[in-house]
């Protein structure tokens, strides 16, 4: 212990904390400490205590008298904020260093005689427990602790485009303020983002007090604009739980601004920059019409296919038959006559109609007579002097005209025969005699032309009523239902759900590219990358030309561990292929009955061609389309053949060793492939499938270690 008429003179204080690591804030519990030391000191805390960093200090040391050799020197409470950066227990402690003066008598102080004495006294070890943050933080956590608010707002009520703003993000209250992480800001398109700005205002204790956020951003065009929603979230320390604060809306309206500025003079000192990617991700999936068809169905070949080829034969058939017949019948003096007698008769009513206007009695009857008379000998090919009504009536009974119209043709000629030597009648019975002549005509000739057309209409029925039937057999069942509900599944971000459901569909027996690619994009969220990669090639092998699985599988590609160059193959080939691949199976086919349509109606202009010109267009020409309708068919047919071929597969275990043979005792290993690597089937023996890479790599490898795409 001191002895007696010793002076404090010095007074520090030290402390150890254990190397830091993972972030956590907490607030230390007030410490209050105290030491017998001897005799008397008088000095502000925060002088003595200058060792601590960042420390709110309250109290003085003071001295108290409590014997004749005794003092106590008493610390004030120390409230102290600390970052600590690891979970467990933390101890330690606070180190007295005393020097002490002693004086000998009572005038030695003012001669400064006097020896120092150097002792330690060290505190007993302080222990502070930290505890883990809970689990389930939101994505929006930014890392605060305590109890905070937050605004929002624009920089400026009016924006022009090409004119700086910013967003101005305010974070206060309780807690670890210098710590908040900013806020994620979507902002709407069109809007050229910069670095964000911050700042804090902390009070002295550093328990409290605010932290700012300016996010500039230039709009580039014009009209009305909305920042979603920002949301920031929290734990609050008193609730034991996390806290989500979230703006309003932030719209706003950028009016056209004056086009001919340029960038580098709108914002001072911002310079533009290329576009840089700050991130890669799959593409979104497909919300459309899946347009599902029954697993291994093509178009190429099918029942469609066939129909709808024989019935281009057939149509060119008909029309070279057609066109024949159109020669023929010019050629036909007769049967000229005969589809021109209604048009004769009619003429010959129009004149016989002038005379009923003028009540001409004698020359009406003679012209309606020989109107009727007319008409049979045109329609029938047969004279005039040869006619009597007998004859009429038979030869219309066997070209199948209906017995009333007949009797009504016979009445009409007897009633002109009869007025040519009876008394004027009266213009009333000439009306009825002239309206009942034009209606019979037209009744004639149009029962004559319904007998002579009716195999024709039969079979035209045939082939409307067998193209539905074909049609109603390639009807898919697109099963919306599960379609959407896997769809909404994924965007809420339940992604075992998605592959459940998308899954159900492909095993009813329905397939399209667009499943297989949506089923990709669920296997990648779930974190199952080679089945991701087996379902893009499925959808690549459905439709080669399906860019978004294109994009997403060469974007996986890059992730999987093996690297393999593959043989290079002819030019020749690989153009070819690229071809080929610009479109899928269906399309090709489409266009090849397309141009297999052309070419049908081109070798008809060159058979019926009426001059030189015409007919070498239609030959040159069919020429070249019978080529491109042949390359349609190829392609067709060689994306069908490489869907049934199965020789290809992905391998889905993380490592997997393939042998010298198939055996997994007798055989060497020969290499390692990982799981998303692409190998070619070239046999199967048993359990095991010979492989092969695409740089001519052969081995033995499990079955159970690859799945066919």
């Amino acid at each position: 212990m001191p002895c007696s008429w010793e002076q404090i003179d010095r007074l520090y204080i030290a402390y150890t904390v254990s190397e830091f690591g993972k972030h956590h804030a907490v607030t230390c519990k007030s410490v209050t400490v105290a030491r017998n030391v001897y005799y008397s000191v008088y000095l502000p805390l925060g002088q003595i205590l200058d060792k601590l960093p960042r420390a709110s200090l309250s109290g003085w040391v003071y001295y108290r008298n409590i014997g004749k050799d005794l003092a106590v020197l008493t610390l004030g409470s120390i409230q102290k904020l600390f970052c600590v950066r690891c979970i467990g227990t933390i101890k330690f402690g606070i180190l007295y260093t005393v020097f002490r003066r002693i004086t000998f008598c009572t005038f030695d102080g003012f001669f400064d005689d006097y020896r120092t004495v150097r002792k330690k006294v060290v505190s007993k070890p302080l222990t502070v427990n930290v505890s883990p943050l809970p689990s389930g933080a939101p994505a929006s956590f930014g890392g605060g602790v305590g109890q905070f608010t937050m605004s929002a707002k624009l920089s400026k009520d009016s924006l022009k485009t090409h004119e700086a703003a910013s967003l101005m993000i305010t974070l206060s209250g309780n807690g670890n303020v210098s710590l908040l992480e900013a806020p994620k800001v979507s902002f709407p398109p069109d809007m050229e983002v910069y670095d964000t700005k911050v700042s804090e205002k902390v009070d002295k204790g550093g328990l409290a007090g605010s932290k700012f956020y300016e996010f500039p951003f230039i709009p580039r065009s014009y009209g009305d604009f909305t920042i979603e929603p920002i949301k920031y979230s929290y734990y609050d320390v008193n609730a034991k739980k996390y806290v989500t604060l979230e703006t309003s809306p932030i719209t706003f309206s950028v009016a056209k601004g004056n086009e001919t500025e340029t960038v580098g003079t709108l914002v001072p000192g911002v310079v533009q920059k290329d576009v840089r990617n700050l991130g890669s991700d799959i593409r979104f999936i497909n919300t459309k019409d899946p347009l599902l068809s029954p697993k291994g169905e093509f178009m190429v070949g099918s029942g469609l296919f066939w129909i709808l080829l024989i019935i281009i034969v057939l149509a060119a058939v008909a029309g070279y038959a057609a066109q024949r017949k159109y020669a023929a019948r010019r050629a036909d003096v007769a049967g000229t006559r005969n589809r021109k007698a209604t048009k004769m008769a009619l003429k010959r009513l129009q004149l016989a109609g002038t005379f009923l206007k003028q009540n001409l009695y004698t020359a009406f009857y003679e012209e309606l007579h020989k109107a009727l008379l007319g008409f049979v000998s045109d329609k029938l090919n047969v004279p005039v002097s040869e006619l009597s009504k007998d004859r009429i009536a038979e030869m219309f009974t066997a070209s199948g005209v209906a017995e009333s119209h007949i009797e009504a043709f016979i009445g009409i000629l007897d009633a002109c025969e009869f007025a040519r030597y009876a008394p004027d009648s009266g213009n009333e019975a000439m009306t009825a005699h002239y309206n009942a002549a034009v209606d019979v005509i037209s009744s004639i000739d149009s029962n004559m032309k319904s007998g002579n057309n009716m195999k024709s209409k039969a079979l035209a029925l045939v082939l409307v009523l067998a193209l539905p039937a074909a049609l109603q057999a390639q009807q898919k069942d697109y099963m919306d239902s599960l379609w959407n509900a896997a769809n909404a599944a994924y965007t809420e971000g339940r992604w075992a759900d998605a592959v459940a459901d998308y899954s159900m569909i492909s095993d009813s027996g329905l397939e399209s590219a667009r499943l297989y690619c949506n089923t990709g994009n669920a296997y990648f969220k779930d974190g199952n990358v080679p089945k991701a990669i087996l379902y893009y090639e499925r959808a690549l092998k459905l439709d080669p030309s399906y860019e978004d699985a294109r994009f997403n599988l060469d974007m996986l590609k890059n992730s999987i561990q093996d690297r393999i160059d593959p043989v290079p193959e002819l030019i020749l080939k690989t153009w070819a292929r690229k071809l080929c691949y610009a479109s899928d199976s269906d399309n090709w086919t489409i266009l090849f009955i397309v141009f297999f349509a052309v070419s049908c109606g081109l070798v008809l202009l060159f058979l019926l061609g009426r001059t030189v010109a015409a007919r070498r267009t239609g030959f040159f020409t069919g020429i070249v389309a019978v080529l491109v309708a042949a390359m349609c068919l190829s392609f067709a047919i060689w994306q069908k053949n490489d869907y049934f071929k199965a020789d290809e597969a992905i391998v889905m275990r993380p490592v997997s060793a393939v042998k010298s043979s198939p055996s997994s005792e007798s055989s060497q290993d020969l290499f390692v492939l990982h799981e998303g690597t692409k190998v070619r089937i070239l046999d199967q023996v048993g359990p095991w499938n010979n492989i092969e890479l695409s740089d001519g790599r052969q081995g033995w490898i499990p079955s159970g270690d690859i799945e066919v795409i």
